[in-house]
């Protein structure tokens, strides 16, 4: 923005990094900015929503019985498949330190568990 000086004009460019070194935007705002624009985060909860159609999805009320389970068992089956496979995304990007949000709710839970014995 143009900064008025009697009869001359100067401009100030100013970056996000020289608001950072102001303390403009304050160090929680990023933390919270980088977790909420975490990909692993979206990547989980697509998936566990394919897990759960999959397990829930009711069968066709007019098949044979070897259709119905042939359409059963596949359908849980494959929902048994991305939920091994979340499994395995949550137990990499937690020994990776990856997404702390869903350690620091774990951890959470695992205390309330263990307070209720």
């Amino acid at each position: 923005m143009p900064k008025v000086m009697g009869n001359n004009i100067q401009t100030i460019n100013v970056s996000l990094e020289d608001f950072n070194q102001w303390g403009a935007i304050p160090t929680q705002h990023k933390e919270k900015m980088k977790e909420l624009l975490n990909y692993r985060y979206y990547i989980l909860f697509a998936l566990t929503g394919i897990a759960l159609v999959m397990m829930l999805k009711p069968c066709e009320p007019n098949q044979d019985f070897f259709g119905w389970l042939a359409f059963h068992l596949s359908h849980k089956a494959v929902g048994c498949v991305v939920l091994f496979v979340i499994y395995k995304l949550l137990d990499k990007w937690n020994y990776e330190n990856k997404i702390p949000v869903v350690t620091r709710i774990v951890t959470m839970v695992d205390k309330l568990v263990d307070n209720d014995d």
